[in-house]
Order: C-alpha cells, then structure tokens, then sequence
C-alpha cells in the first residue's frame, strides 16, 4: 500500500513537471552556459531593456560563426542579399517540431527569395548528423546549419527555442519571435520583407 502511494506520487511528480516544461519552451541557453550564475547573468542581460526598448527589431542583424550542414564553418554574413529567415531550434524541442511544417510550407514556396536559415542549437545531444537525421526522417528539405559555440544564440539573445527572427533584404531584423510560429504570422513576415 505504501509502495502503490510512493510510485503514484512520483509518477504525478513527473507529469506536472514535463507539462511545466512543455508550457515554458524548451530552455536552450543553459547548455551554452557553465555555471547557474552565468546562465542567471545572460538571462537578466537578455531580458533587461537597453536604453530603447530593447527589441532588436529594427537594427542590422549580427554576425556570427555557424556550420553549415557539409560541416564546413561559415559566416552569418557569408549568406548575403535576399531576406533571411532565422529560426533557432532544437530536435528534442517540442515546439520547435510543431513549427517545421509552416517553414517547410514557406521554404517550399519561397525558397528561391529568401534564405532559410534553421539553424539547431548543439545542445543536449543535438549534433549536425542528428539534426539532419531529424530532417529527412520527417521529409523537410532545408539545410541545417549549427550553432554549435552559441555565438549565434548569444548574437541573437536567444533564452530558449524555438526563436526566429526575420531579416530583410537590407540586413534589418524585420521581426522577431521567442517560441513556436504558426504559418499565418510567418507567412504574413515574409509577405512583408518580400515586398
């Protein structure tokens, strides 16, 4: 009887804890981080408004060093004169599996006038080959990139995936989004910068 009322509770335990996660997104930024403290810095960083209002729409999207899915190390910058979808994510994320379909539907329709930049965060097992795994085992057809140093996501203040930011053909960040994009706001984004 004992026993039946100890597993019931950590089984409970358990679920409210996975649905806490699931409800908050997936908390990427602790894998590129070593310690609590400097995880708790960068968050209080990335959420602390600079003199404007902080938001990183309207200003040049930074560079930043990333791989490529041939493994081949590039440059954000390299990537240069069309508008730009960003999107930061990560295989295990459950959000970030929700929203491939909308930018596989976008990436189907407008590949060709803006660069799909997905680029998989490296953490928590997450390597080019899992990530490219992850891609053709569900029949996406955009190159991976990865962040695997967290320059990306730190250039980006990314506090957790999925994150996307849309960049115009000028290198302005157009619009940016912290958790899973549904196909009409992404589509309305690209209508946007494509205009």
């Amino acid at each position: 009887m004992m026993f039946r009322k100890i597993v019931t509770t950590v089984v409970v335990c358990c679920l409210v804890l996975s649905l806490a996660l699931m409800m908050a997104g997936c908390d990427a930024i602790r894998g590129f981080v070593e310690s609590d403290n400097q995880y708790q810095e960068l968050l209080q960083d990335a959420t602390e408004p600079d003199v404007d209002d902080g938001s990183p729409v309207g200003k040049t999207a930074p560079d930043f060093a990333l791989t490529d899915s041939t493994g081949h190390e590039m440059r954000f910058s390299d990537i240069n004169g069309k508008p730009k979808v960003l999107n930061f994510w990560a295989s295990w994320c459950p959000p970030c599996r929700e929203e491939m379909g909308a930018f596989q539907e976008e990436y189907t329709k407008n590949g060709d006038a803006v660069d799909f930049i997905m680029i998989n965060i490296g953490t928590q097992g997450d390597t080019l080959d899992t990530a490219k795994s992850f891609l053709a085992e569900n029949s996406y057809t955009f190159e991976p990139f990865l962040d695997h140093a967290g320059e990306g996501a730190g250039a980006y203040r990314v506090t957790g995936v999925p994150t996307t930011v849309i960049i115009d053909g000028d290198g302005i960040i157009a619009a940016y989004y912290i958790g899973a994009i549904n196909s009409e706001t992404l589509h309305a984004e690209l209508v946007s910068v494509l205009r």
